[in-house]
């Protein structure tokens, strides 16, 4: 604002702030490629990230909130004409089969839940007759069949070795060595023992409402008053927890748009810093003439506003183009301006604080100052060495002229530290994780195998008494080559009711009184007991929910309790009661079997089926050395259909897929982040050589060569691109180290080796020299387009 008895100096300056930009056209080419750049990156993550999470919303609101389990035909008719019911489809899981040495996950699917359940297309025909399936492209692929519908292939899917014919192809991709089958009704009907069941899927009206708690309630009370039990009725996690995906994604963004903001920051308070050092003469002219501190201020504040207006624009621009070329069906105008706007204000907000400091150091200056001031003045020490007749050569002066402005070169080398800090650590990480340790957290036990045989749990009993984890199969399979040893794990099954009123069938973990201090050692009980003796003694229970998503609030909210009774009815026996003595932390038994809520001691488990001598119902297989050959081998060992058979390595696989698309994108964030550290060191390097061009012309005046000036240029580079190196090594080194510990510890990744990036450490330096050899070039030949004379006249 400008008071009435002031003179009105905005045009003054207007013009000074314009002829500045005009004469600094280096700077201001840095200036603009380093907010324009930062400026996309940014816009674009976001505009991508929300284009992501509007796609994902889509087709989570598109699927199917609730499947009511068991249902039978006649409900199926009539949940289906409800007015309530916007879409539904059919499934049935008929768990897995084995073909050759993979692994075969065979189901049914109507057209209704390939539609709802967004399932991937398929070329070819539906199946309907008996015999006809649709399978994988990748499991065509993977056996080298041909890409053909027609042909007939031999397949054990549970019910004996048959021919069955492709129907169809799954348009989907797989790295893995397990593959989906799509069987036909026909099938399932034949399979069905009396009436057949399905799984019914159905997306409720009103699904777009925000209140996930309500919409819930309300399917609840639709499903009871058509008579649905609620031990039937489940729920879509992945549909229900759309908030918790939606936030997980914006934070995720949150530290790498922190991350570059810092970096931006940096490299434009060192241009400006180093821009306004090299005017200071120029600004205490403009005081001696009576220029304001504040209208100096005035001034670079204009110069920095026009540069931002030219480069924010334009990355905004650059940023749109590609998060609508990422998802064009999910870019929403209204949200993306809010998003543009937010972008454009930080990125403002970081040029204006970056810029502060130098602007102040431009205000403050005294015109006596300023005229002694040059382009590269030294900082001195106040402490200066009495010796003298040191030798001068282009190595030493190179080392003296890198010291000679301390902060400058501090600023340099903190651009380029960050960029080889976050290198390091990154590829220290990356090349510490083995894919093959993140599957193994993914397995029971970590083992390299898991041979288990899986049914509803009401023909657990059934299944046990002629059980085909026998132990002929035990030596069989410890006798192959490479097999190290074989930890089994029993369970049964019950129809249990709770203290609550509500009751279920549950899964049950069994512990023999040696496995008592593996899975429930005392720092794992919260409460109460876990002592074999005490539990068989008198009739308990632990409970071994999870802590963090406690599953015992899936029935009508039960909150176990020390003392509860409830009633164990087994399949076909007389129903026991059992007292909850112990409340404890399942990890350990969730690692060995699956999650489960109770685990039962065996000689009580052995009291509600006494009948059963073999409750073994998992096989943890560990190997010495997983081999294709020793796969093989154990594959076509297990010939009972109800045996499934989990490698290690098919999760390895997919993981190994997955870690590399992240692993791109990380590398590409970290090789912005090296452009910002170069602009700044290319920056420095430039306004070195032009402050410098009189000094370079005494030197040489007194005996300088040209080569002996290219040497020392060369060094003073150098000296840069050492201390670099260095920092990364050190600082980058430390880091890496200690994430490498930190995430070992948390099995993030799994099982951490660390592993020295020595290819990224070599890059980085080749690039780095790369710019060393280039300035050296571009410098010589720079300082050669004028004379010895000239030079010498420069003053400015």
């Amino acid at each position: 604002m400008t008071w009435p008895f002031e003179n009105n100096t905005n045009a003054i300056t207007r013009k000074l702030a314009k002829r500045s930009l005009q004469a600094d056209k280096r700077r201001n080419i840095f200036l603009i490629v380093t907010i324009t750049l930062t400026t996309a990156l940014l816009s674009g993550i976001f505009f991508t990230v929300f284009a992501e999470q509007r796609k994902m919303l889509s087709d989570l609101r598109g699927q199917y909130q609730t499947v009511v389990m068991e249902t039978t035909q006649k409900e199926i008719e009539h949940l289906s004409t409800q007015p309530e019911i916007e879409q539904w489809g059919l499934s049935k899981d008929f768990g897995s089969a084995r073909y050759q040495d993979s692994t075969l996950v065979v189901g049914y699917a109507d057209k209704g839940w390939m539609k709802l359940g967004k399932k991937p297309s398929y070329v070819g025909n539906f199946p309907e007759k008996e015999q006809e399936i649709i399978v994988e492209q990748a499991f065509l692929d993977y056996f080298g069949l041909p890409q053909e519908t027609g042909q007939t292939i031999r397949l054990n899917l549970g019910n004996g070795d048959q021919d069955y014919i492709i129907s169809g192809i799954l348009q989907k991709e797989n790295n893995s060595r397990m593959f989906s089958v799509i069987v036909s009704k026909a099938f399932l009907e034949a399979q069905a023992k009396g009436e057949p069941l399905y799984e019914f899927r159905f997306r409720f009206v009103g699904a777009d409402r925000t209140d996930m708690d309500a919409l819930k309630s309300d399917i609840a009370a639709f499903l009871a008053d058509h008579n649905i039990p609620e031990n039937r009725i489940f729920y879509s996690s992945n549909y229900f927890d759309i908030r918790s995906f939606q936030s997980d994604g914006v934070y995720a963004c949150i530290p790498i748009a922190l991350i570059f903001l810092a970096a931006c920051g940096l490299v434009i308070y060192s241009i400006f810093f180093i821009s306004i050092r090299g005017k200071l003469r120029e600004y205490g002219r403009l005081k001696v003439l009576g220029t304001t501190p504040k209208q100096i201020r005035k001034i670079i504040q204009r110069e920095s506003f026009r540069l931002s207006i030219c480069s924010i624009p334009i990355g905004i621009a650059i940023g749109g183009v590609a998060g609508f070329v990422e998802a064009p069906d999910y870019w929403d105008w209204t949200a993306n301006v809010i998003i543009a706007l937010g972008v454009m204000f930080f990125i403002e907000l970081i040029v204006r604080i970056s810029s502060h400091a130098p602007i102040r150091l431009a205000a403050k200056v005294s015109p006596i100052e300023a005229v002694r001031a040059s382009g590269y003045q030294a900082e001195c020490s106040k402490k200066t060495s009495q010796k003298s007749g040191k030798q001068l050569s282009p190595s030493y002066l190179a080392v003296m002229n890198f010291r000679r402005n301390p902060k400058k070169a501090v600023l340099t080398l903190l651009s380029l530290g960050m960029a080889g800090v976050f290198l390091f650590s990154t590829a220290t990480v990356v090349h510490s994780v083995n894919t093959k340790n993140m599957a193994a957290v993914q397995m029971y036990e970590k083992c390299n195998y898991t041979i288990q045989w899986e049914a509803d749990l009401e023909k657990f009993p059934e299944i046990s008494r002629n059980n085909p984890l026998t132990p002929q199969l035990k030596e069989k399979i410890l006798a192959v080559d490479g097999v190290k040893s074989i930890n089994s794990r029993t369970s049964a099954s019950a129809f249990v009711s709770l203290p609550n009123g509500a009751a279920a069938d549950f899964y049950l973990h069994t512990f023999t009184r040696e496995e008592e201090q593996e899975l429930l050692p005392p720092e794992m009980v919260l409460e109460g007991t876990a002592d074999y003796d005490e539990l068989v003694k008198n009739h308990g229970i632990v409970v071994t929910d999870d802590i963090e998503k406690p599953l015992s609030t899936m029935y009508s909210g039960y909150q176990p309790k020390i003392g509860d009774t409830l009633t164990f009815q087994p399949y076909g026996g007389e129903p026991m009661e059992f007292t909850v003595m112990g409340i404890a932390n399942g990890k350990n038994i969730t690692k060995t079997t699956g999650i489960g809520l109770f685990s039962v001691p065996e000689d009580l488990a052995k009291q509600l089926y006494p009948d059963i001598k073999n409750m073994e119902q998992v096989w943890n297989v560990f190997t010495y050395k997983d081999t294709d050959t020793l796969r093989k081998e154990l594959y076509s060992l297990l010939d009972d259909p109800l045996l499934n058979i989990i490698s290690r390595s098919d999760y390895a696989e997919q993981l190994e897929a997955q870690f590399k698309n992240i692993m791109m994108f990380i590398y590409g964030l970290l090789a912005f982040l090296f452009f910002f550290s170069l602009v700044n060191l290319i920056n420095t390097l430039m306004t070195n050589l032009i402050a410098r061009q009189q000094e370079f012309g005494i030197l040489q005046s007194v005996g300088l060569s040209d080569k002996q000036l290219s040497k020392m240029l060369t060094m003073e580079c150098f000296c840069y691109v050492a201390v670099t190196l260095l920092i990364t090594l050190i600082v980058g080194g430390l880091a890496g180290f200690l994430l490498v510990i930190i995430l070992g510890r948390t099995e993030i990744f799994g099982q951490l080796v660390y592993q020295f990036p020595i290819w990224e450490l070599l890059v980085f330096a080749v690039l780095l020299m790369f710019v060393q050899a280039l300035y050296s070039i571009y410098a010589i030949r720079s300082i050669r387009k004028q004379s010895l004379v000239e030079r010498i006249k420069i003053t400015e």
